[in-house]
Order: C-alpha cells, then sequence, then structure tokens
C-alpha cells in the first residue's frame, strides 16, 4: 500500500500535464534554445574550418615531403658526381705531374 505521506503517491500521473509552464519561461527557454544553436552553429563552422586548415597543412605537409625527397636525390647525385671527379683527379695528377717533368 502507498504512503500517504509520500506525494508521489498522491500525485496522479498526468497531473504534469496539466501544469502549464509561465509564458515568461517559455519564452526564456526559446531563447536559451536558439542561443544554444547559435552556439552549436558557430563551433560547427569553426571545427569545418579547421578541417579545412589541416587538410591544407597536410597537403602542404606531403608537398614539402616530395620536394625533400627530390632535394635528397639531388645530393646523392651530385655526391656521386663530385666524388668521381675527385678520383678522376686522382688518376690524373700524376699524369700531369709526369708531363711536367718531361718537359724540364
Amino acid at each position: 500500500m502507498a504512503d500517504k505521506a509520500d506525494p508521489r503517491a498522491t500525485r496522479r500521473p498526468d497531473a504534469a500535464a496539466e501544469t502549464e509552464e509561465p509564458e515568461a519561461a517559455t519564452r526564456a527557454r526559446a531563447e536559451d534554445d536558439a542561443a544554444t544553436r547559435a552556439r552549436q552553429a558557430e563551433t560547427e563552422a569553426d571545427l569545418r574550418a579547421a578541417d579545412r586548415i589541416l587538410e591544407d597543412g597536410e597537403a602542404r605537409l606531403r608537398q614539402t615531403r616530395s620536394e625533400l625527397r627530390q632535394r635528397e636525390e639531388e645530393l646523392e647525385r651530385t655526391s656521386d658526381l663530385t666524388r668521381e671527379v675527385v678520383e678522376g683527379a686522382a688518376v690524373l695528377a700524376p699524369q700531369t705531374k709526369a708531363m711536367r717533368m718531361q718537359r724540364i
């Protein structure tokens, strides 16, 4: 049996539906809901902008990585050419010295 001192026991289930919210409270809730929707829309726009910035940054990073890879390849080719020149010079130096000695 329900306790008579418990207000939930004496309240009818449809009692909440019968109470009306004061007009000022309804207006305040509507304004608050509109402000919330506006903040959400602004946040969503900010997030979309941040996503675009991240995508642009990622594209620039990919481009930079590609350019760095190309430069590394160029440096490797330059290093190889420099090594060949040094080796060629090492071969030519004794020959040049021998030719100079013959002229003397």
